[in-house]
């Protein structure tokens, strides 16, 4: 059952492949859509007050990401940042 979802979900999505530190998303950017990942590591982040960046949380492979913001429709409230080469779908 999950994989047939995950084979719709993929077929109206684009793969897209992020090099290790290249954002993907930063927090207060507008929201444009989840992720889902197929291979690697990202890492959520959060800046503090004093701006030192908090990391939250690590996705690999098989987790989505970015849906609370388009579910509740805000900007991103994080950044998201591969921690190595990562392929995903949007």
């Amino acid at each position: 059952m999950i994989n047939q979802v995950l084979q719709e979900v993929t077929a109206y999505t684009d793969e897209r492949d992020y090099a290790k530190h290249q954002v993907v998303y930063r927090n207060g950017a507008p929201t444009r859509g989840f992720f889902y990942v197929k291979s690697g590591l990202i890492g959520l982040y959060q800046t503090t007050e004093s701006g030192k960046e908090s990391l939250l949380r690590i996705y690999g492979p098989g987790y989505f990401f970015g849906y609370r913001s388009l579910f509740t429709k805000q900007d991103y409230r994080s950044t998201q940042e591969p921690c190595c080469q990562v392929s995903y779908f949007r």
